[in-house]
């Protein structure tokens, strides 16, 4: 809580600052429109951040003009373009959203090439969206197309291709039902975070508690709860015992040994 408190106060002293540097600058004499969009810019990625997204895509609208008609500033537009995107993903409206994802894709394929990091992270703004409204044939082709940028630029052992391997993971095992292949893909994203991240990481924990739930689905309650119990150990340890995560992992077992006919243990994890 104070953390989250400690973000909140940042940002708005951010927004203070900004709003203050662009009234300062828009009242000057020597008015330089795009430096002044560039602060604009920040303000509204300031809002994003502190998840005020229509207040954000009031600002970032503003940018898009004195970008477009200014030279050399295609990278930024694309960037602009992303933001825009993902205001319109956190208010639910998708069409918009993959308007704006697909608008930054064009012009990194075109400005930054088509094997490129920031390529591939609007091919995977654009399969999150396809995933969020069901179209998941869609979701695994942007998906992919991600992967194989990343793989291939970042390689194999990158935190952003764990990300791939994790968000074609959970594609597999939640929405297509093709567990063997979420097996596959969650495994590749766990070895990766165990060796680029540790251990006794959170988000090694997620990849445990991941290919827990595959084993859940596929009926081997076994390596479940193998799975599960790794997880449960890294929160502990790492996050705490009363974080939201580890109290998820302790219902996962919970529910784990429900289905196992072991409802003692099941009431132990549940309390």
């Amino acid at each position: 809580k104070y953390k989250k408190a400690k973000k909140e106060k940042e940002y708005k002293n951010a927004i203070k600052y900004l709003k203050e540097v662009i009234a300062i600058q828009k009242a000057s004499n020597l008015q330089n429109d795009v430096l002044i969009a560039d602060n604009i810019f920040s303000l509204g990625v300031v809002y994003n951040y502190n998840r005020e997204y229509k207040k954000s895509l009031q600002e970032l609208q503003q940018v898009e003009k004195t970008y477009i008609n200014s030279q050399n500033r295609e990278e930024d537009l694309a960037n602009l373009y992303g933001w825009i995107g993902d205001c319109y993903e956190n208010l639910n409206d998708y069409k918009k959203a993959l308007e704006y994802y697909k608008k930054a894709l064009s012009i990194k394929e075109k400005v930054l090439g088509k094997e490129h990091p920031d390529t591939a992270t609007s091919y995977n703004d654009i399969g999150l969206v396809y995933y969020k409204i069901g179209d998941y044939k869609k979701a695994l082709e942007y998906y992919k197309k991600a992967l194989s940028i990343r793989e291939k630029v970042l390689g194999k052992e990158h935190p952003d291709t764990a990300t791939s391997y994790n968000n074609i993971g959970g594609l597999y095992s939640d929405n297509i039902g093709d567990y063997k292949k979420a097996l596959e893909y969650y495994k590749k994203s766990l070895s990766i975070s165990e060796k680029v991240l540790g251990k006794e990481h959170p988000d090694t924990a997620t990849s445990y508690n991941n290919i827990g739930l595959v084993y859940k689905r596929i009926g081997d309650y076994k390596k479940a709860l193998e799975y599960y119990k790794k997880s449960l150990s890294i929160r502990e340890k790492v996050l705490g015992k009363e974080h939201p995560d580890t109290a998820r992992a302790y219902n996962n077992i919970g529910l784990l040994y429900g289905d196992m006919g072991d409802y003692k243990k099941a009431l132990e994890y549940y309390k």
